[in-house]
């Protein structure tokens, strides 16, 4: 603040011809700020994706070794690591193309004064040394405007960060019918979803369910937690009605340290 009101202090026509520089940075900004927040919200989703991907291959690692599922695994972790990588380059570019129109607003400034002084010092309108003081002080600017610049970089990424919690938590509910006439003209009634295990098993392994029973209201919600290869995929129970007998269900996997759970909510 002291630098840019020296400027000023030294005459007031080289302060206005600072102010040339205003538009050009603020250009520059707009266009980084247009093109970086769609790549920030992509590279906030790849690399949630290569952690999870990286998460389920590690808690599962017992099971993904005992059905030799390692290069599938370990291709799908390289996959989503190259997607993020990738976005994480062509974010670099597009930092560094910011840079460099941040150095072209400052050609713009510092020209506008070294020519503003020209013409003064021509005129005899002001001497030598205050248009070189006034192309040094700005000179003196380049540094706190491009921190203050590059700040927005910081701020993009938090706000991607941010967006992906704040959409977790804005997720609508489950849409209600507005009365119940309409509901039973638009959509039949729901039925429950009913899961009987005999018993299922692995090929020719041994029985790793056994007399498993599993009932779901209609609108009921039922979360199924567990490691990966806790036999989650095998489960009906997300299946929509009419009610179905399956053969195969996860609520707890025996013999194994992995296991699955059934979470309910009304």
């Amino acid at each position: 603040m002291l630098t840019a009101a020296g400027l000023f202090a030294l005459d007031w026509r080289l302060g206005i011809a600072v102010l040339a520089a205003g538009p050009a940075y603020a250009v520059a900004l707009r266009w980084y700020l247009k093109r970086s927040v769609p790549y920030y919200a992509r590279e906030r989703v790849a690399t949630g994706e290569r952690a999870q991907a990286t998460a389920e291959a590690l808690r599962g690692a017992a099971t993904v070794r005992a059905y030799r599922m390692e290069d599938a695994h370990v291709a799908r972790i390289a996959d989503r690591s190259a997607v993020a990588r990738d976005l994480s380059l062509e974010i670099f570019g597009l930092y560094s193309r910011f840079g460099l129109r941040i150095n072209r607003s400052e050609l713009v400034g510092l020209a506008a004064v070294l020519l503003a002084g020209f013409l003064l010092v021509r005129d005899d309108l002001t001497t030598v040394g205050a248009a070189t003081t006034a192309a040094l002080y700005f000179h003196r600017l380049f540094n706190p405007i491009g921190l203050l610049l590059f700040e927005s970089d910081s701020v993009l990424q938090a706000g991607a960060s941010l967006a992906r919690l704040v959409g977790v938590t804005t997720l609508p509910d489950i849409a209600t019918p507005v009365g119940p006439e309409r509901a039973r003209r638009e959509r039949p009634e729901p039925a429950a979803l009913e899961v009987t295990v005999a018993q299922h098993r692995y090929d020719d392994g041994p029985v790793v369910l056994r007399d498993i029973a599993l009932r779901l209201a209609p609108g009921e919600r039922v979360a199924l937690v567990g490691a990966s290869g806790a036999a989650r995929a095998r489960s009906p129970a997300s299946s929509r009605p009419p009610p179905v007998r399956s053969a195969c269900a996860a609520c707890r996997w025996r013999n194994s340290a992995s296991t699955a759970s059934v979470a309910r909510s009304p």
